[in-house]
């Protein structure tokens, strides 16, 4: 599944819509911290829907942050139509309801050092939803200094 997602790479017409990006963003993040997860916890595949929300929720909030590394490569960062504001919007809230699943559904303290990758997510998450318009020029606006804090709070509260 994921080698057949990031086919949509090579593809200058991607992403075509917004429910094709969310499902490759659930895919490739979304399958990569599944995979993570499962060796954490030496292969319980148990906890793959709350590693595949999580996952989600950080590959949306990547994506987010590089859409003006996209734009900068001319390459299409959010479907063709529609504001720019209220598609970013659109993901932003996706993200942050798979966050929140993840969150209600829980993973076990020993898959941590797995899910570290997802620690800025809520705050890149929280700022692209605040401020949608700005994100395809600017990304998520975040202070480095919040960015190098959420994996310190994220260990210290034992999740993400």
């Amino acid at each position: 599944a994921l080698l057949t997602a990031r086919a949509a790479d090579m593809d200058p017409d991607f992403p075509t819509d917004l429910p094709a990006l969310l499902d490759y963003l659930r895919k490739v993040s979304g399958g990569m911290m599944q995979l993570a997860v499962r060796v954490a916890l030496s292969g319980a595949g148990a906890r793959d829907a709350a590693a595949g929300d999580l996952g989600l929720s950080q590959g949306v909030a990547a994506y987010l942050a590089a859409m003006p590394a996209l734009q900068a490569r001319d390459r299409r960062a959010l479907p063709p139509g529609g504001a720019a504001g209220d598609a970013v919007q659109h993901l932003a809230a996706e993200g942050l309801a798979a966050l929140a699943r993840a969150r209600e559904t829980g993973l076990p303290r020993r898959a941590l050092p797995a899910t570290l990758a997802a620690a800025t997510a809520p705050v890149r998450l929280r700022r692209a939803a605040a401020a949608p318009a700005a994100v395809p020029t600017t990304g998520p606006q975040v202070s480095e200094f919040r960015l190098r804090l959420a994996p310190l709070a994220a260990t210290l509260l034992g999740r993400v």
